[in-house]
């Protein structure tokens, strides 16, 4: 993620010198220009850490310090004093600032107080933007296969994972599009950066574009507080925009340049700044006939479509069924409370078992994707591969008319 540092310094040299020691590939050095206006300026734009010379805080300074408490990123305030009085410090930091420091101080010791304040940041950052990490990440060896067709498509895809160019991942709805991408991100050189989805068809238009670029406070009726945008929130890290071909023409524009040029610009800015991201792409239909038909920009498809891959559908690859449920199972067998036994489905089933258990699983919990929904059952690989049921988890014993019933229903 980028973070944001907004730097109010009257002294010029010691601005510039603060400017050369804080420059990070992570981190965006902001310098308000005018006076005027000066603390609207710094509560309006999104900020982690401000760096502020006391002779520029406003007054009456517990209240200003309160509104900047309010902000929606609530940054760090270091002020830098021209005083070495314990007794002013004691009073700014009364006051609401974080941390005061002499200007006097040689400039190491002053980055080395505000790279303590932006590691902090970067940690409430990961509480604040991104879900806990899940137990097992995805992986590439999640998708190997007894399909030959899948076994062609993953010799393709290894030598995908270490490339910085955009990806266009093409499929039908419930082939493991997101997985697969998340998979290449968590093997590639930018895992440790985070890995951010966002299904674009989902969004409604007048939102998708904040979602992506983030605004600035003011920017459109309702925007009360700025917001950062998801391009720069995966700053060094992976961004998948899943059903792609959902996004509005006139935002296709705003795509198209951050591609290639790597820059972003707000809504309300008047200022674009640069963010590194991997962009992959999905989608659930062929973006050529949209492109003919006007509604897909055709150098923004050339862009995202540089290296296109397909994932086979699920029904030319049914001999893989067991063997994907059966290898999801350890991560999720826990999500029901079991002990019964059911004995009586068999070989001729064990196929349409796990189809049809995925989707009636994928409605009851659809927080657990498609290839791991099956697990709920609890069958082991060896009673998959031989046709016998193994211990499925149930919160009590079956009597027989639901265990025929079971099998009646999902065999």
């Amino acid at each position: 993620m980028l973070i944001r540092i907004t730097l109010t310094v009257h002294d010029s040299a010691l601005r510039k010198q603060l400017q050369d020691v804080l420059a990070r590939p992570d981190i965006l050095v902001q310098v308000p220009r005018a006076r005027k206006d000066l603390w609207e300026r710094v509560v309006r734009d999104p900020s982690d850490v401000l760096i502020i010379s006391q002779s520029l805080l406003p007054n009456p300074l517990k209240d200003k310090m309160r509104d900047l408490q309010h902000h929606p990123d609530s940054p760090a305030a270091v002020v830098l004093s021209d005083s070495a009085d314990p007794k002013e410090r004691a009073r700014l930091i009364a006051a609401g600032c974080d941390v005061v420091l002499f200007s006097g101080l040689a400039v190491e010791q002053i980055r080395d107080v505000i790279e303590t304040r932006l590691e902090k940041r970067r940690r409430l950052a990961q509480k604040r933007f991104f879900a806990p990490q899940p137990l097992a990440e995805p992986r590439l060896a999640d998708f190997v296969s007894q399909s030959p067709g899948m076994a062609v498509f993953m010799n393709v895809v290894p030598r995908l994972v270490q490339s910085d160019t955009a990806l266009l991942i093409d499929g039908e709805t419930g082939v493991g599009k997101e997985r697969l991408a998340s998979a290449i991100h968590a093997e590639g050189r930018r895992s440790t950066g985070r890995f951010v989805a966002l299904n674009c068809g989902a969004l409604p238009e007048h939102l998708l574009e904040s979602e992506l670029f983030g605004h600035v406070r003011g920017a459109f009726t309702g925007a009360t507080a700025a917001r950062r945008g998801w391009f720069e929130i995966a700053h060094r890290g992976t961004l998948f925009l899943d059903e792609v071909g959902e996004i509005p023409v006139h935002l296709q524009v705003k795509l198209l340049r951050v591609l290639p040029e790597h820059e972003i610009q707000p809504i309300g800015s008047e200022k674009s700044f640069g963010v590194d991201v991997r962009v992959i792409a999905a989608s659930n239909r062929p973006l050529e006939p949209e492109v003919e038909a006007g509604r897909f920009r055709r150098d923004l498809y050339h862009r995202l479509s540089a290296v296109t891959i397909t994932i086979p559908p699920l029904r030319d690859r049914m001999e893989d069924n067991a063997t994907t449920s059966s290898d999801a199972l350890p991560p999720y067998a826990p999500v029901a409370s079991l002990t019964g036994k059911i004995t009586s489905i068999g070989e001729s089933t064990t196929t349409n078992l796990v189809a049809r258990l995925a989707a009636e699983f994928r409605r009851i919990y659809p927080d657990v994707t498609l290839e791991v929904t099956a697990s709920l059952t609890s069958i082991g690989p060896s009673a998959l591969q031989d046709g016998r049921a193994d211990i499925v988890p149930m919160s009590r014993e079956l009597n027989a008319e639901e265990v025929q019933g079971f099998t009646r229903k999902y065999g």
